[in-house]
């Protein structure tokens, strides 16, 4: 996605970027019940971030949306 490392100490996270060279690569997984995994999630990541649904691309080219948790502030 299209964003970049920051830091927020003592967390470090992922935040959106409007820059065209930065960008942010990882992994995509496909959740069975996200219903029930995501609060679990949610809980962990905890309140220094916010799951929010973004565009990703995959190496095959294939986009798609997924949930990823951006750092706030």
């Amino acid at each position: 996605m299209q964003g970049r490392l920051a830091r927020s100490h003592p967390h470090r996270g992922i935040v959106r970027s409007d820059q065209q060279d930065e960008w942010v690569s990882g992994e995509v997984f496909q959740l069975n019940d996200p219903s029930k995994l995501l609060p679990i999630l949610d809980e962990y990541e905890g309140l220094n971030y916010q799951r929010t649904s973004v565009p990703v691309e995959l190496d095959s080219g294939k986009r798609l949306r997924a949930w990823i948790y951006l750092l706030k502030g």
